[in-house]
């Protein structure tokens, strides 16, 4: 079942969310301390999302994940990243960093 929480976890704890931003080239998502901030550049073909049937989850590589920790950004990588539509007023971005090794930090 879909929950519609949007939900930030950081070391296995909800760090909540204050802020999501959405436009045709970013997706910011900012955390309710203002410490941490998600932006994904998401330059990616809206009409391929807009395809999806609803229900359908369809895995996704966007051009580049930044995480910023107190505003010093760091490029990551995902370890499982897609896109899931909900209803053709809705998508869910779920996008998961499991490893944050120096072979995913750049």
């Amino acid at each position: 079942m879909f929950d519609e929480e949007n939900l930030m976890i950081l070391n296995d704890e909800n760090i909540g969310i204050s802020k999501i931003e959405l436009d045709e080239s970013d997706l910011r998502v900012i955390s309710k301390n203002g410490k941490y901030c998600l932006q994904v550049c998401v330059r990616y073909n809206w009409q391929d999302i807009n395809n999806i049937k609803i229900g359908v989850k369809e895995n996704i590589d966007f051009n580049e994940y930044v995480l910023a920790e107190n505003n010093e950004p760091v490029l990551i990588w995902p370890s499982i990243c897609y896109v899931e539509k909900i209803s053709n007023e809705k998508i869910k971005f779920y996008i998961e960093f499991n490893n944050f090794s120096y072979n995913n930090l750049c």
